[in-house]
C-alpha cells in the first residue's frame, strides 16, 4: 500500500515544482524591473517632487491670474460700466456697483475690483465698496501717494499688466495686499480706464501653502524683473525666509544647484513663458531620505511576502490538480479496471505518474468508441432532419420520399397547429470565441435536447441547428390544447431558463403565430427570426412572440439628420459630452420609435462611415488606431442597442481626446474675441480673412489654425454656416423673398446660395420653408 501511494504522487510533486518555477521566474523578472525601475526614481527623487510641487503652483498662480485677465477683458462690453454710466451718478451708479460686486464674487482669488476711469489729473474709482478718487482707494489698502502717480504712468505707457507687491517698489507699504492692475483696451491720456485687482497676499500664500502642505522648505515669486513678489515658509522648517532670497533671486537659469553655504538644500527654478515669473523652491534634502528607506525597506517585504504568497499558491494549485488525478487513477488502477488495463497495455511497463496512467486507459477506450455526436448523427435522426428540412422549404415531394423511409410517415403531421421557436444565443460572437468547434458542437447539441424535452407535453417537435452555428430551431405540431401564444411563450421561458442555468449561456427566443397548415412552417421560421432580433431593444434572455412585435414592423423611421450634424460638429470641436449625448439622443429616439433592428443597425452603420470619412486626412497613432475601431464597427452589427451605444459612445470620446490633445492653444481668450468678432459681422458680406485677422492682431495664416483647432471649422467656414443658419432661421420667421433672405444673411451670389443650401438640407429654400411651416 505504501508502495502504491509513493507511485501514485508523483504528479502532484511535479505541479508544485512548476508552480514555484513560475513564481520564481516572474518574481526575478518583475522584481528585477520594479528594483531597477526604483533605483532610478529614488535617485531624482528631490528633483521630481520639488519639479511637480513646483509646476503645480505655477500653473494655479496662472490659471489665478488668468481669470482676472478674463474678467478685465469683460468690463469693457458691459454697458452697465461705461464711462458715463460710471460718472453719471443716481441709478447707473448704482447698477455699475453691483456689477462690479458680481464680478468679484466670481473669482475666490480676488479680495476688491476697481474700475479706473477718467483723465491724468483726476483719476476716479468704483469699487465694491463705493466711488472714491484713485489715490482714496489706494490709502485704503496701505498703498501711499506715490503709487497713484506710478500706475496712471503705466497705464499710459503700456498695454501690459502690473503687479505691485510690498516687496516690488521702494515705496513704503503697511499692508499685505497685491494690487494687479490690468489696462483696458482703448485707454489714452484724457480717458484713463483700468481694471485695479486687490488680492490678499495672505490669502496667496494659503493658496501656495496648501499645495506645499507636507513638505518643508521656502518659496518665492519673482516678477519679471527679478523683484519679489510674495514669499512664504512652509512644513516644520526653521529660519527666516529672507535667508534664502539672495539666493534665489541671483540663481541664473535652471537647474538643482546647491548652497555654497548649506548643500544640503536643494533649488529648483520655473520661468512662466506668460508673464515672465520666476518660481523658486528651497527644500531641504534630509526629507526625502525617510521616505526613500522606508520604500526600499517596503520592496524587500512585498518581494518577500508575495514568495510566501507563492509558495502557498503553489501547494493549494498543485494539489487542486492533483485531486482528480489521484482520484482518476485510482480508479484505473483498481479491481476490473485494472485486469482490463492489464490485458490492452500491450506489455507496456506500468507508470507511477497518475496522468500517464489515466491517458492510457482513455486512449485506449477512445480507439474502441466514437463520440457520442457521432453515434447520434446517424440513420433515423438523420433522415429526421432532412425530411423537416423539406417540410420548411415546402418541398413536398422530396418530404413524402422521406416520409416513406420513416418508421412513422406521419412524423410532424399528427396534431392539427403548427409553430416554430427559434433560439438564438445572446453574444454569439463571445461564444463563438472562448469555445473550439467541439465545445460549440456540445453545447448546441444540449439546446436541441433541453428544447425538445421541455415541449414534450404540447405535441411532436423537432430541434434542428441552423448554419449560423449559434441558433436552434425548435419545429412544434402542437395539440390543440398547447396551440396558443400564451403556452408557447411560457416554454420559451422555461427552456432559456433550464439552459442558462446550467450551461451559464443566455439565450433569445423567438416564436412565430400559431398556423393549421404545416405548409407555413417555412414562413413562420422568419417570423420567429423576426421576432427575436427584437433582443435588440429587449435585451437578451427573453422571449419574444411575432404577435407582439408584428404591428411595429411597418413603423416608418422619421430620422432627425441635425442630430448627425451635431456628432460630427462635436467630434471636430473634441467635445466629449456632447457627442456623447447627441449618440444618446440617437438611440433615444430609435427606442421610442421602435425602429425596425434592421434599419437601426442600417442608421447606426451609416453613421460609422459618416465618422470615417469625417476624419479626412487626421493623422496621429489615437486616430489611427480608432479609425479601426470605426471600420470594425461599421462591418459587425451588435446584438443589442445598448452594446451599439456604448461601442460608438467609446470610439468617439477617444477621437475627442485625441483632437483635443492636438489643440496647439487653450487660449480662451482669443477664441471669445473672435467669437465675438464673427457673430458681430458675418452679415457684412465685405468681411474676409484678412480683415479678421487684422481686427485680432495675428496672422491670417495663426488666426484660421487657432480657430479650427477648436471648433473644428476654419474662420470662412463658420461664418458660412452662421450665414446659413441664419438664413434657415428667416426661411422659417418672415415672409421675406429669397433675394431679401439672402441679403439679410450675407450671401451675395443667389445661385451660390442656392447651391449650398440644396447640399447641406437636401431641398431647395421654398420648400423648406414650406416644410418648416407644415411641422
Amino acid at each position: 500500500m505504501t508502495s502504491t501511494k509513493t507511485r501514485l504522487s508523483v504528479r502532484f510533486y511535479k505541479y508544485f515544482v512548476s508552480y514555484i518555477s513560475l513564481t520564481l521566474i516572474l518574481l526575478l523578472a518583475v522584481g528585477s524591473l520594479v528594483y531597477g525601475r526604483m533605483s532610478e526614481l529614488l535617485q531624482d527623487n528631490v528633483e521630481h517632487v520639488s519639479s511637480t510641487v513646483l509646476a503645480e503652483v505655477k500653473l494655479m498662480t496662472e490659471v489665478r491670474l488668468q481669470d482676472l485677465e478674463r474678467i478685465a477683458l469683460q468690463i469693457p462690453l458691459n454697458p452697465m460700466l461705461s464711462p458715463y454710466a460710471l460718472a453719471n451718478g443716481g441709478y447707473e451708479s448704482y447698477a455699475a456697483l453691483n456689477q462690479i460686486r458680481m464680478y468679484a464674487a466670481g473669482s475666490s482669488f480676488i479680495y476688491d475690483i476697481a474700475v479706473g476711469y477718467g483723465s491724468d489729473e483726476t483719476i476716479q474709482t468704483l469699487s465694491t465698496s463705493g466711488s472714491y478718487d484713485f489715490p482714496s482707494f489706494l490709502k485704503l489698502y496701505a498703498f501711499t501717494a506715490p503709487y497713484d502717480e506710478l500706475i496712471a504712468e503705466h497705464v499710459t505707457a503700456s498695454k501690459k499688466p502690473l503687479l505691485i507687491s510690498p516687496y516690488s517698489h521702494p515705496y513704503p507699504v503697511e499692508g499685505d495686499s497685491l494690487l494687479y492692475v490690468y489696462p483696458l483696451p482703448g485707454s489714452r491720456g484724457e480717458e484713463l480706464r483700468f481694471v485695479n485687482f486687490v488680492i490678499s497676499e495672505r490669502q496667496f500664500t494659503s493658496m501656495i501653502n496648501r499645495v506645499l502642505q507636507g513638505y518643508d522648505g521656502y518659496f518665492y515669486i519673482l516678477d519679471d524683473t527679478k523683484k519679489l513678489i510674495t514669499s512664504t515658509r512652509f512644513g516644520n522648517i526653521r529660519g527666516e525666509r529672507e535667508r534664502w532670497l539672495p539666493s534665489a533671486m541671483e540663481e541664473p537659469g535652471g537647474g538643482l544647484p546647491r548652497n555654497e553655504d548649506d548643500p544640503s538644500m536643494s533649488f529648483i527654478r520655473f520661468q512662466s513663458e506668460t508673464n515672465g515669473w520666476t518660481y523658486v523652491l528651497v527644500m531641504p534634502k534630509e526629507q526625502f531620505q525617510d521616505e526613500t528607506t522606508a520604500m526600499r525597506r517596503i520592496y524587500y517585504l512585498a518581494v518577500f511576502g508575495i514568495f510566501l504568497l507563492g509558495l502557498l499558491l503553489s501547494y493549494l494549485f498543485a494539489k487542486q490538480n492533483y485531486r482528480p488525478w489521484k482520484q482518476l487513477a485510482s480508479t484505473v488502477n483498481s479491481g476490473s479496471a485494472k485486469e482490463w488495463m492489464a490485458a490492452h497495455s500491450n506489455g507496456t511497463q506500468a507508470t507511477n505518474d497518475e496522468y500517464s496512467l489515466v491517458t492510457q486507459a482513455f486512449d485506449e477506450l477512445t480507439r474502441k468508441n466514437s463520440s457520442l455526436y457521432s453515434q447520434m448523427k446517424t440513420g433515423s435522426r438523420l433522415l429526421k432532419e432532412q425530411y423537416v428540412i423539406w417540410m420548411i422549404r415546402g418541398e413536398e415531394e422530396r418530404r413524402k420520399e422521406a416520409a416513406a423511409m420513416l418508421d412513422r410517415p406521419r412524423f410532424l403531421l399528427t396534431h392539427p397547429a403548427y409553430a416554430v421557436m427559434l433560439f438564438m444565443i445572446d453574444n454569439a460572437s463571445d461564444f463563438n470565441r472562448l469555445n473550439s468547434p467541439q465545445q460549440r458542437e456540445a453545447l448546441m447539441f444540449a439546446l436541441m435536447n433541453i428544447a425538445e424535452e421541455l415541449a414534450e407535453e404540447s405535441g411532436e417537435r423537432y430541434a434542428l441547428r441552423l448554419p449560423d452555428t449559434s441558433s436552434v430551431a425548435l419545429v412544434l405540431n402542437l395539440k390543440r390544447t398547447a396551440a396558443n401564444n400564451e403556452n408557447l411563450t411560457q416554454l420559451a421561458k422555461q427552456a432559456i431558463r433550464v439552459y442558462s442555468q446550467y450551461f451559464r449561456y443566455s439565450l433569445t427566443a423567438g416564436i412565430s403565430s400559431v398556423y393549421e397548415d404545416y405548409k407555413r412552417l417555412g414562413p413562420s421560421l422568419k417570423e420567429a427570426e423576426t421576432a427575436a432580433r427584437y433582443r435588440y431593444y429587449q435585451g437578451p434572455g427573453n422571449a419574444i412572440a411575432y404577435e407582439d412585435v408584428r404591428q411595429l414592423l411597418d413603423n416608418p423611421y422619421q430620422y432627425q439628420p441635425q442630430n448627425e450634424h451635431r456628432l460630427m460638429l462635436a467630434l471636430k470641436q473634441g467635445n466629449q459630452a456632447e457627442a456623447a449625448q447627441t449618440i444618446g439622443d440617437i438611440a433615444a429616439d430609435m427606442r421610442r420609435q421602435l425602429v425596425h433592428p434592421g434599419t437601426a443597425r442600417e442608421v447606426w452603420k451609416r453613421l460609422g462611415g459618416e465618422i470615417v470619412r469625417s476624419l479626412g486626412d487626421m493623422n496621429g497613432m489615437w486616430i489611427q488606431q480608432e479609425r479601426q475601431a470605426l471600420e470594425q464597427f461599421y462591418e459587425e452589427t451588435s446584438e443589442q442597442l445598448t452594446e451599439t451605444e456604448r461601442r460608438l459612445t467609446n470610439i468617439c470620446a477617444n477621437l475627442c481626446e485625441a483632437v483635443e490633445s492636438g489643440k496647439e492653444s487653450k487660449n480662451t481668450a482669443l477664441l471669445d474675441r473672435l467669437m465675438q468678432l464673427l457673430h458681430q459681422r458675418y452679415t457684412d458680406n465685405t468681411i474676409s480673412l484678412d480683415v479678421i485677422a487684422e481686427e485680432v492682431g495675428l496672422s491670417p495664416s495663426y488666426a484660421t489654425r487657432f480657430f479650427k483647432d477648436h471648433t473644428g471649422f476654419s474662420l470662412i467656414q463658420y461664418i458660412d454656416k452662421l450665414r446659413m443658419d441664419k438664413a434657415k432661421e428667416l426661411l422659417r420667421t418672415t415672409d421675406w423673398k429669397i433675394g431679401e433672405v439672402i441679403e439679410r444673411s450675407g450671401y451675395v451670389d443667389e445661385a451660390n446660395f442656392r447651391r449650398k443650401f440644396l447640399k447641406q438640407e437636401g431641398v431647395s429654400p421654398i420648400k423648406y420653408r414650406a416644410i418648416s411651416r407644415m411641422e
